[in-house]
């Protein structure tokens, strides 16, 4: 018997994907085999010479089966074959001959709906493979005891006094809740939200007739339609004519000068050969900046929005790009990525956009945010290695680092400057759902001022253009508006926009401050209007 027919029998793991899913399933192959454990899969192991068939048989005969669960792999007919036969030689799951591994977040059939599964979407690529092989490890043994002895537990984090930090405010609150009647005077601006294909929003009063924070909203807004797959970004041109959309399938124009007859745009933007994760215009509107998971960041001429076409490319990154961001006067780009490194770019020539000086490499895992202060005096960025640092790029060329942010051991996975560059909003991944804002102007660094309210992961952060409301959308379907008007004291502004039928990824406002966008994994972009006060 050849090594390869050997390894192939006797295999630990055989690996079921379909065609969509192969670099997943060979990026999970190789970290198996590079942890010591034998794997077959197809695009290694079935080759020239081989009866498919007779292939396919000894592949079963490995200990378990990982199933690779995707949309597309629970539609295969061949992949239900795989999976159901390794659930019926095992239809307890005593043995966990089955393994399944989401690498996106879709809804399975019975019996796979209670199945414990190894999910490695939205993360970065060592905490990826930290899940990976842990879940695998807690597969073979039965259980998933830790290595080392639990620290012992601190005060939960939200029950510390939620003072805003920095200078001059409170050093302690009762509570971070709203306070019915707390606030400003009776008539002040508020940013309420609806529709604009909804019914009229009717506030809710108290007994005495004071506007509450209760806001009543229809519960699906009028939507673009278009993507066929899942939408990543959303943004605003600078005159606010134009909404730019990008994600699994393609980046994509729409006139919204009116949000209530909002259309396409031209033809769809392709050229990435993988999804974009995230875009930004220029200040003068002119350019688009893509990034996306094939490694590049791809610049578009949209200054004839009807006539888009791609400018430049930059290809420095070794893996998949998640942030973009152009600095205030639109002469430097700013990318991060899967990689750990963000790279400034000199894009005065859109179409041969050049590198300023080496990778910035103080982070540790994948960088998800990147963000330039409007001042255009810091760059912000944030990750999977629970940092958010702080960049004095005074001098694009020689940028340094000048501050690491507390973080309370959070991972970030979106960043926001306020208009004014004194406030720097995050969103927490992972397993924290919650809200940070943090005084990047205090003299001494100091903890976020954690706002709750989420359900799920806060996947996307936007200032108002007045920097009086903040928007977040999350993995719990929903946006939500919080009001910053009180800096010491933010709190949740309105129920939560509702209408999304999976999770939020991204959300954006208009620069005259009356239009919100969002979008996310229901292909789904939904406009909302600010409502007039009653």
């Amino acid at each position: 018997m050849s090594g390869a027919d050997a390894r192939t029998a006797g295999a630990d793991f055989f690996i079921s994907y379909t065609r969509y899913d192969r670099s997943w399933a060979e990026w999970i192959a190789w970290e198996l085999e590079r942890a010591g454990y034998r794997v077959t899969i197809q695009a290694w192991d079935f080759v020239p010479g081989n009866d498919w068939r007779g292939k396919m048989e000894e592949a079963f005969g490995a200990t378990r089966t990982i199933a690779v669960l995707s949309r597309a792999y629970l539609t295969s007919f061949y992949g239900r074959e795989e999976w159901q036969a390794a659930q019926q030689a095992d239809p307890g799951g005593f043995e966990r001959k089955l393994l399944p591994v989401r690498i996106e977040d879709c809804e399975r059939p019975e019996p796979l709906r209670t199945w414990v599964s190894i999910d490695l979407f939205d993360l970065g690529v060592n905490e990826a493979r930290r899940r990976l092989l842990a879940g695998v490890r807690g597969a073979l043994e039965g259980r998933m005891r830790p290595d080392v002895a639990p620290n012992f537990p601190s005060p939960p984090w939200r029950a510390r006094p939620t003072a805003f930090p920095g200078p001059g405010g409170p050093r302690s609150s009762a509570s971070a809740a709203p306070v019915p009647g707390a606030g400003a005077a009776d008539g002040a601006d508020s940013a309420w939200f609806s529709s604009p294909a909804s019914p009229p929003i009717v506030p809710v009063r108290d007994a005495a007739g004071q506007r509450s924070d209760s806001v009543r909203f229809s519960p699906i807004g009028s939507y673009l339609v278009g993507h066929r797959g899942w939408v990543s970004s959303v943004r605003f041109s600078p005159d606010g004519r134009t909404l730019a959309s990008g994600g699994g399938d393609a980046v994509r124009l729409w006139e919204v000068s009116d949000p209530h007859q909002a259309r396409r745009l031209g033809a769809p933007l392709h050229g990435h050969t993988r999804g974009v994760h995230q875009l930004a215009f220029s200040p003068n509107g002119a350019l688009l900046a893509s990034a996306s998971e094939d490694h590049t960041v791809m610049l578009w001429n949209v200054h004839d929005p009807r006539n888009a076409h791609q400018a430049g490319t930059s290809s420095g990154h070794a893996r998949g790009v998640w942030s973009v961001a152009f600095s205030p006067d639109g002469h430097t780009l700013a990318s991060a990525g899967d990689d750990h490194t963000i790279r400034l770019w000199d894009v005065e020539k859109p179409h041969e956009p050049r590198p300023l000086g080496p990778p910035l490499t103080d982070h540790t895992d994948s960088v998800r945010s990147v963000a330039f202060s409007p001042d255009g005096r810091t760059l912000a960025s944030a990750g999977d290695d629970r940092r958010v640092l702080l960049w004095d790029i005074s001098d694009p060329r020689r940028p340094h680092c000048t501050a690491a942010l507390f973080t309370n051991t959070i991972q970030v996975w979106s960043i926001a400057f306020s208009p004014d560059s004194r406030t720097l909003a995050g969103g927490a991944g992972g397993e924290d759902h919650t809200v940070l804002l943090w005084n990047i102007h205090s003299l001494e660094p100091e903890p976020p001022q954690s706002l709750a309210g989420h359900s799920g992961w806060v996947a996307s952060v936007a200032f108002a253009p007045d920097g009086r409301t903040l928007a977040t959308g999350s993995s719990d379907k929903t946006v939500r508006l919080w009001d910053l008007r009180q800096p010491h004291h933010p709190r949740p502004l309105g129920t939560p926009l509702v209408g999304h039928t999976e999770r939020v990824m991204s959300v954006s406002f208009a620069p005259d401050g009356n239009t919100l966008a969002s979008a996310g994994r229901d292909q789904d972009i939904r406009l909302w209007t600010r409502a007039p006060n009653p």
